[in-house]
């Protein structure tokens, strides 16, 4: 049985767990992120599965009985809502939130390569062009730390301009402020780069 497991580590990885001996054998390589999400095709072949990398999520395709990496799909940077296999295990349909859409559905043909938008979300009057993309940034904490942080940059003023700043404390460690559809983020950005 494959499942999410924090078991002997510091963060969530795939594990292979024999429910007779309780025998774990993970099945992710070392991680410094937990993995998010998994899905197994129907004849139990391909394994892909979704970790959450600074609040990124990337997946992960690969053969599951030899480990060896299978074609990747670039997907556009933002958070995994769904991950599942057609039936026949040649499509893997990917669920995704961005800064600039609200969610959608990517397909990616696993033996193809190919990555396919099978879905473009309704923003209404919003134009996605407008919208501001967050920047991972680190900062050093007062106890010699790195903290991540996302800045969403207004998208009309220059790169170097001055504007006013909202500092949105989410008040982990059990929280993470992730890169997905953030309509209140996007507000901000947008009034605070008007004159």
């Amino acid at each position: 049985m494959l499942t999410i497991s924090n078991l002997d580590s510091d963060v969530r990885r795939l594990i292979e767990l024999d429910i007779a001996t309780g025998k774990a054998t993970p099945v992710t390589p070392p991680l410094t992120w937990d993995v998010e999400a998994f899905a197994l095709s129907k004849d139990g072949r391909i394994l892909a599965y979704a970790i959450n990398e600074d609040g990124f999520s990337r997946v992960v395709v690969q053969d599951r009985i030899t480990r060896r990496a299978l074609p990747q799909p670039d997907l556009p940077k933002g958070v995994l809502t769904a991950l599942k296999f057609t039936d026949d295990g040649a499509t893997l349909a990917i669920g995704l939130q961005t800064a600039n859409s609200a969610g959608d559905t990517w397909a990616w043909g696993v033996t193809s390569g190919q990555l396919t938008r099978w879905t473009t979300s309704e923003l209404g009057p919003l134009d996605p062009a407008q919208l501001a993309e967050p920047s991972l940034i680190r900062f050093k904490s007062f106890d010699g730390l790195e903290v991540p942080a996302l800045v969403y940059r207004p998208v009309r003023v220059a790169a170097d301009a001055r504007t006013p700043v909202i500092i949105d404390i989410h008040g982990g460690p059990e929280a993470q402020t992730r890169p997905g559809w953030n309509p209140g983020a996007q507000y901000f950005a947008d009034v605070l780069g008007r004159p």
